[in-house]
């Protein structure tokens, strides 16, 4: 039915960090778990892509150089790499130690988006953010901003092939 209207299934598995994930979502499936779902995924010609979203500021690089090279043995097409933000209440963020959230680059704007323009708090390290983009391609994974922008590389494929 996919096929007939045009469409194409894709999938992104959501990875935001490796050797912390039982401490960071103890309720979510392993990343091993998560790595092997990108295969299964791609083994069928599914087009997967890993979302690291958010960069966690307490997280070691080291753990997203796993995400990177795993990712790619797997097959990923890509990777989406984003902030993470934060409401008024501090939620999403309760987890991370407070003088690491302190260090961490932040704004506070209102949600544009979204009906009841929520007022959000985004946490990006634009630097450390670029030296991650810059290690997965090094690696040789694709990098995307957002998931549109790797939904549009989806398309492109289609429409070519």
């Amino acid at each position: 039915m996919l096929d007939a209207a045009g469409k194409t299934l894709s999938a992104l598995v959501s990875l935001s960090c490796w050797d912390s994930a039982p401490i960071v979502e103890p309720h979510t499936p392993s990343s091993q778990e998560r790595i092997q779902t990108v295969a299964n995924l791609t083994s069928i010609g599914v087009p997967t892509f890993i979302t690291v979203r958010p960069v966690l500021p307490h997280i070691p690089d080291s753990e997203y150089e796993r995400i990177a090279v795993e990712g790619i043995q797997a097959g990923s097409e890509g990777f989406v790499i984003g902030p993470l933000y934060s409401d008024k209440r501090g939620r999403f963020v309760r987890f991370i130690p407070p003088e690491t959230l302190a260090r961490t680059p932040n704004r506070t704007s209102t949600v544009s988006w979204s009906a009841h323009s929520p007022t959000w708090t985004r946490y990006e390290d634009t630097d450390r953010l670029q030296r991650l983009l810059l290690m997965i391609e090094q690696k040789g994974g694709r990098t995307f901003l957002s998931s549109t922008d790797a939904m549009n590389l989806v398309q492109y494929k289609e429409a070519v092939a």
